[in-house]
């Protein structure tokens, strides 16, 4: 898995290999370790939770009448099937004529690019309603504690952690402490699992969002972080 999850080029080095060597070369070796690396990725998103059912089953009225199924088509999972299939056809002993088929298809990285960026695309997709404008971070946070939750996006999660309090600190300035307290106590949850990664981040963020409470002066949200924070331990 870290070779096809890490930053490992394997992508770049196929193409390089394929630009450079000349028709005398065999690249049949090489089509088949890339094939083999696309199978076991596509296999792996496949076994995590389709992200359109995972959104859409949480997000409840922060979606009533927004539709979200467009943003989601390039990482579903009928999408990476049909990539997976296409893989799965190739035949490698073709060598450059196979290695240049498989490098039409999306990498690992490549689909950790489509769900970097994603959550802005939630966040720009405004509803027919006041409300669903209103909301519209909400929905954006909520997909940020899915990136958070998916082990094979760990490359992002870092700067996940600081998006995810930059978008609290907006709910904090505009919204009611019951819109927010779910929102509250799950990044409060990831950034305790998430201080021995990412310690500076993780208390950074417990520093501004803090400050940001106390400026809102609601004493059931003051209260509310007060009691998350002793929880969290230093």
């Amino acid at each position: 898995m870290p070779v096809v999850q890490g930053q490992h080029p394997v992508k770049k080095i196929a193409e390089t290999m394929l630009h450079r060597c000349g028709p005398e070369h065999d690249l049949a070796s090489l089509a088949d370790l890339f094939k083999t690396i696309l199978l076991v990725n596509y296999d792996y998103w496949l076994a995590e939770e389709d992200p359109l059912k995972w959104f859409t089953a949480r997000c409840g009225d922060l979606c009533y009448g927004w539709k979200a199924g467009r943003l989601f088509a390039a990482i579903s999972h009928e999408r990476l099937r049909a990539y997976r299939q296409t893989a799965a056809e190739v035949d490698q002993a073709a060598g450059r004529d196979a290695l240049a088929r498989l490098l039409e298809l999306p990498n690992h990285l490549d689909i950790v690019r489509l769900y970097r960026q994603l959550p802005d695309k939630l966040m720009e997709e405004s509803g027919d309603t006041l409300d669903a404008d209103r909301f519209a971070e909400n929905r954006k946070l909520l997909f940020l504690f899915r990136i958070m939750e998916t082990p094979g996006l760990f490359l992002i999660h870092e700067e996940t952690l600081r998006e995810i309090n930059r978008g609290l600190i907006q709910l904090v300035r505009i919204q009611t402490f019951e819109e927010i307290e779910s929102f509250l106590l799950t990044t409060f949850r990831l950034l305790k699992v998430n201080v021995r990664s990412y310690p500076h981040t993780s208390l950074q963020c417990i520093q501004v969002l803090g400050a940001e409470v106390f400026k809102r002066g609601n004493s059931r949200l003051v209260e509310s972080f007060l009691w998350e924070t002793v929880r969290f331990g230093f």
